[in-house]
């Protein structure tokens, strides 16, 4: 359930920012104001289900590995990069921090695979 929830909230908060950094690189300011405003309650909404229920996995799990340090600074990184970049409207930092956030979302899944390859190979030695 928590997992499931992390994936949603995590893959919306992704396409926010894809949205949001599209429109910034194209000088769709108005479009961007209209969006940031619309959409400033799901946003928070999505932000804090994402952060919480990470938080939760990790304190779940007891061991950080370090893929998921490098996950977890990438994402502590994108936030006040985004919040100054889309404030400021600089563009740099705004792609910055959606690169950050679709990095450390890369990174879930590759750590998701390396971790699938692990049992699948734990299960044949045992067959």
């Amino acid at each position: 359930m928590i997992l499931s929830a992390h994936k949603i909230s995590a893959l919306i908060f992704l396409l926010i920012y894809l949205v949001k950094t599209v429109l910034l690189l194209a000088n769709q300011k108005e479009r961007l104001a209209k969006m940031t405003k619309g959409f400033k309650g799901l946003e928070m909404a999505v932000s804090f289900i994402f952060l919480a229920t990470g938080i939760i996995m990790f304190v779940q799990v007891g061991a950080i590995k370090t893929l998921q340090i490098v996950k977890l600074v990438l994402v502590f990184a994108s936030i006040p990069l985004a919040v100054i970049g889309f404030k400021k409207q600089n563009k740099l930092m705004a792609a910055l921090s959606f690169l950050f956030i679709l990095a450390s979302y890369g990174l879930a899944e590759a750590s998701k695979k390396k971790t699938l390859s692990k049992s699948n190979s734990c299960n044949r030695k045992f067959k």
